[in-house]
C-alpha cells in the first residue's frame, strides 16, 4: 500500500509506505520512521551506528537522553561504548 502526497515544491512523496515484507515507513525516505514488525523495531529513517535513532526489543539507541523521571538499572556504565 502506498499514499503520496505533495511536497511545498510539487514533488511527490513517499508518505505511508507499507512493504511486502510487514515494513511501514512514514514520512519521506530520509526523514521519516519505520516500524519492523519482523525485528521488532522501531527506528529514524537515517538511523545507522551513529545517527538516528533505533528502538528494538534488547535496547535503545539515541544522541541524547532527556528522562522526566528516574532512571534504573541493574548495572550502569559511564563511558563505555
Amino acid at each position: 500500500m502506498l499514499i503520496n502526497r505533495t511536497n511545498s515544491s510539487n514533488e511527490l512523496e513517499n508518505t505511508f509506505v507499507v512493504t511486502s515484507d510487514g515494513i511501514l515507513r512514514l514520512g519521506s525516505t530520509t526523514t521519516g520512521i519505520i516500524l519492523n514488525g519482523a525485528t521488532e523495531s522501531i527506528q529514524s529513517a537515517n538511523y545507522t551506528t551513529s545517527t538516528g535513532w533505533n528502538i528494538n526489543s534488547d535496547s535503545a539507541t539515541f544522541n541524547n537522553i532527556i528522562a522526566r523521571g528516574s532512571i534504573k538499572s541493574s548495572v550502569l556504565e559511564y563511558s563505555n561504548i
